[in-house]
C-alpha cells in the first residue's frame, strides 16, 4: 500500500468527519421532527451523507490501485 493510502486509512479525512457529523445532525433533527414529510426528507439527507462517507472510503481505497492513463501509453502522441 502506498504511503498516501496508508495515511488515508489511518487518519480519516476532514471531509469524511464532516459528512459523518452532518449525518448525525440530520438523524437528530429527524428524530425530533413532528412533520412526517420533513422527517422523511431529513432521513434521506442522513442516508445521503452516509453514502458520501462510503464513496470517500472507496475513493481512498482506489488511490492505491489507480495509475495515470499515461502509464498505459494512452497518451503517447499517436
Amino acid at each position: 500500500m502506498r504511503q498516501g493510502a496508508l495515511e488515508y486509512v489511518m487518519r480519516p479525512s476532514l471531509r469524511l468527519r464532516e459528512y459523518i457529523e452532518a449525518a448525525k445532525l440530520a438523524q437528530q433533527r429527524a428524530h425530533s421532527e413532528q412533520n412526517p414529510h420533513a422527517k422523511q426528507i431529513l432521513q434521506e439527507i442522513e442516508r445521503s451523507y452516509y453514502r458520501l462517507v462510503e464513496i470517500e472510503k472507496w475513493m481512498g481505497n482506489q488511490q492505491s490501485y489507480n495509475r495515470p492513463l499515461a502509464h498505459f501509453g494512452m497518451f503517447n502522441g499517436r
